[in-house]
């Protein structure tokens, strides 16, 4: 249905169109007669009419300036102009109104029933480009809930590029180029609502971005007039918010350019108390041993077993969600470590994101088997940089293996990336490595299905693809020649910490 209001300060004239309104138009109702511009605003804000039959010349204000108060508040309404006499300017003033139609009286049956047909088509138009309009902004509107927690979970291990941060920065229309991270933990039921009401109240006043990470609120402030106070009012917040028994801490890193913003996530995330933990130990304070051993091995067999112990001890106090979170930061700390110690942070950088691999996995076993491979990458590439003087190409290369085994990868491919002739890098792997391109990559893609198949969690032919082979069948005929079983004979039953093989 379709309501429609009439405007005339003329009796007949409300009682003909009130008639063939209710007696000649089915999809019509009528929902007010208004006698003066005045009473129809006041009617129109009571009925919110579709259509709207304006007489031109009603009393107090004319027609069109009733039509063009009511036009800012509901734009969907579709108007029609009656007047008695056909005068060119009154129809010049319409047109920049939208009026659709200007009908002269009298008026036909017909003529009138016309218009409203037209009209009700008009409304319809209008309607769906208005519901176009609201589908569209909530597609934004969810797009950029998408946006921002990309970013903040980006920010807890990645240095972002120029690029990056331009984008991010004009989506979310951002004042600086450095920030603060903030950090907040509650043990409290439906902290997810409370993290919200905490974000409503920060946004008041600063400029912030947050987003949910491992049952944690992350929360970018930035750096324009007055924000460093943000840390002391987020406390603030989270003090009032928090109930009597409630664990509630929050964190903050220090000031950063956008490059370097996940080290205020770190700075944010060690400060952090543990929340089950009473003596003021902080989870850096618990993590450095873990770093101190991963910086001090000759082997990945040496640290593997108090990395296990660790996760174990995590998975102890915290759900997985959480574990989760930590192991994440973990690797991130891990990365940056290695980083300064090489003094190339991309030298550091795993083949995969931490958070996108360890976060979608939703067993303990998944996380710890994409973990104990990312570990070993990690030792592997300081020990081989501590105790061989390869040249810089052939460095390069290997790296570019370790990252990048899983996909399609050719020897001229390599030597492109390498900045080399394909001949000069097969010579370089022979005098150095004593072995092929083809021999090496073999080694490594083998290596990692070794730890795939002690997971027993894929298939053999789904390990085959993840490691780089497109044919299962390949893939399963080298295995048995450089193992001496095939995939399905290959021992997957391992003891928790039992370390796997050495390459």
């Amino acid at each position: 249905m379709y309501s429609v209001m009439i405007v005339d300060d003329e009796e007949p004239v409300l009682e003909s169109y009130a008639f063939m309104i209710e007696h000649d138009a089915p999809q019509l109702t009528l929902c007010a007669q208004a006698r003066s511009g005045f009473e129809a605003i006041a009617l129109a804000h009571q009925t919110r009419p579709d259509i709207v039959v304006m007489d031109i010349g009603i009393p107090g204000i004319d027609g069109l300036e009733t039509i063009k108060e009511l036009q800012q508040v509901y734009p969907e309404t579709v108007f029609i102009l009656s007047t008695a006499y056909e005068r060119f300017d009154l129809a010049q003033r319409a047109i920049p109104l939208g009026v659709s139609d200007y009908l002269v009286k009298p008026i036909s049956r017909k003529t009138f029933l016309d218009t409203l047909g037209r009209a009700r088509t008009l409304v319809d138009e209008r309607r769906k480009r208005t519901a176009g309009r609201i589908a569209g902004a909530e597609r934004v509107g969810e797009a950029l809930v998408v946006e921002e927690r990309n970013l903040l979970h980006l920010l807890t291990w990645k240095s972002l590029d120029e690029a990056e941060w331009t984008h991010y920065r004009s989506l979310f229309s951002l004042s600086s180029d450095f920030a603060y991270l903030m950090l907040v933990q509650s043990d409290a039921p439906q902290n997810e609502r409370r993290y919200g009401e905490i974000v409503r109240q920060l946004s008041r006043r600063y400029q912030c971005l947050s987003a949910g990470w491992a049952q944690m609120l992350i929360v970018l402030v930035s750096d324009v007039a007055g924000a460093d106070s943000a840390a002391e009012k987020l406390h603030e917040i989270t003090a009032a918010t928090a109930a009597p028994g409630e664990q509630w801490a929050t964190a903050n890193g220090g000031r950063r350019r956008y490059d370097e913003l996940y080290r205020s996530f770190e700075e944010a995330l060690g400060a952090l108390p543990e929340p089950h933990q009473h003596d003021g130990e902080t989870w850096e304070q618990r993590i450095r041993p873990l770093r101190n051993a991963v910086a001090r091995a000759v082997s990945f067999e040496e640290v593997h077993p108090q990395f296990c112990r660790y996760w174990d001890e995590m998975l102890s106090r915290d759900p997985l969600t959480v574990a989760k979170g930590r192991m994440v930061a973990l690797f991130t700390l891990l990365q940056t470590d290695l980083g300064e110690r090489l003094g190339d942070p991309a030298s550091a950088r795993l083949p995969g994101d931490p958070v996108r691999e360890i976060m979608l996995q939703d067993q303990r076993e998944g996380v710890l088997g994409w973990a104990g491979r990312a570990l070993r990458t990690l030792v592997e590439r300081e020990v081989r940089e501590r105790t061989h003087h390869w040249p810089a190409p052939l460095t390069r290369a290997v790296r570019c293996i370790d990252e990048q085994y899983a996909q399609p990868l050719q020897l001229s491919q390599l030597a492109e990336q390498c900045g080399v002739s394909a001949g000069y890098l097969s010579r370089l792997f022979s005098e150095n490595l004593a072995t092929t391109f083809v021999d090496y990559l073999n080694s490594v893609r083998l290596h990692a299905a070794e730890e795939l198949l002690a997971e027993n969690r894929l298939s053999v032919k789904e390990i085959a693809y993840a490691v780089g082979y497109q044919d299962p069948n390949y893939f399963s005929r080298i295995f048995k020649k450089q193992r001496g079983v095939t995939p399905t004979s290959f021992p997957t039953r391992r003891s928790e910490h039992e370390p796997s093989p050495s390459q």
